[in-house]
C-alpha cells in the first residue's frame, strides 16, 4: 500500500463530496436535498478516517504528495457518484484483503460499501418514483375511461376505514382529497402534487407519504408511497 495512492484516494472521494454538494444547490427536490448532503457527509468522513489510518501505516505525507489535477468522472446522479466511491476503494481492499496489518482498513472499507448501498437504494427510490409518475397516471384514467371504472370517494374511505385499501393507480374524488387536506396541515401541496401532512411509514429512517397526482384533466389519482416532494408556497393556504 503506497502512501501516493492513498493521497490521490484520498482527494478523489473528497471531490466525489463537492460534486454532492453542486446536485445539492442544482436539484429540486427537498428529499435529494437532504440525500446529498448525508452523502456528502459519509463520503468525507470516511476519507477523513482512511487517510488518519491509511497514513499510519504509510507515513506522513507531504503537502506535494497531494494533488486537485486528477481524472475524475463527474456526475449530477447521487447513486452514480455513490458507486464510483465504492469503485474508487474496492481495487485498495482488494490488495490489502489479505494482509493483517490492514484489517482495520478493510473494515471501515466494508462500512463505506454498506452505508453508499443504502444511500444508492434511496437516489435509484426516488428517481424510479418519479420515472413512473406519470405512466401510472395515465394508466388510472385509461381504466377508467375504458372500464367505467369507479372513482375512491369519502363513501368508500368511510366503507375501509382507513386509506388502507386504496391501490396505487386509483382516481381519487377531490373531496378526499379536501378532507385529506382539512385534516391537517400537507407535507406537500401544489397544482401537481399532494401528500398528507404525516408519513405512511419510513424506509431507513425516510419517511414515505401517501402521493396524489393531479392528471392533465384535473382529475387526482395515488401513485403509492413516495419521498417527500418539493415544497410549494401554496402550502400556506391549506395552513
Amino acid at each position: 500500500m503506497e502512501k501516493n495512492k492513498i493521497a490521490d484516494i484520498v482527494m478523489k472521494l473528497f471531490l466525489y463530496g463537492d460534486m454532492c454538494k453542486m446536485i445539492h444547490y442544482s436539484t429540486e427536490k427537498m428529499h435529494g436535498h437532504k440525500l446529498c448532503d448525508e452523502v456528502r457527509d459519509t463520503i468525507t468522513e470516511f476519507a477523513d478516517d482512511l487517510a488518519e489510518k491509511g497514513f499510519g501505516h504509510t507515513g506522513k505525507p507531504d503537502f506535494s504528495d497531494f494533488s486537485l489535477k486528477l481524472s475524475l468522472n463527474s456526475s449530477n446522479d447521487i447513486a452514480v457518484i455513490c458507486k464510483n466511491a465504492v469503485k474508487l476503494v474496492e481495487d485498495l481492499r482488494k490488495e490489502i484483503e489479505d494482509n493483517d496489518e490492514y484489517s482495520g482498513i478493510v473494515s471501515i472499507i466494508d462500512d463505506f460499501k454498506s452505508d453508499m448501498a443504502q444511500k444508492i437504494y434511496l437516489a435509484n427510490f426516488d428517481n424510479v418514483s418519479t420515472e413512473r409518475l406519470n405512466e401510472c397516471v395515465k394508466k388510472a384514467l385509461n381504466k377508467v375511461i375504458r372500464e367505467n371504472a369507479e372513482v375512491y370517494s369519502t363513501s368508500n374511505w368511510k366503507a375501509d376505514g382507513n386509506l388502507g385499501n386504496l391501490k396505487p393507480g386509483t382516481v381519487v374524488d377531490d373531496d378526499v382529497i379536501e378532507e385529506l387536506l382539512g385534516a391537517l396541515p400537507p407535507a406537500t401541496y401544489s397544482n401537481s402534487c399532494f401528500q398528507p401532512g404525516e408519513p405512511e411509514t419510513h424506509y431507513r429512517g425516510v419517511p414515505l407519504y401517501r402521493t396524489f397526482k393531479r392528471s392533465e384533466n384535473g382529475s387526482w389519482v395515488y401513485v403509492g408511497l413516495m419521498c417527500l416532494q418539493k415544497q410549494n408556497k401554496t402550502v400556506n393556504q391549506h395552513v
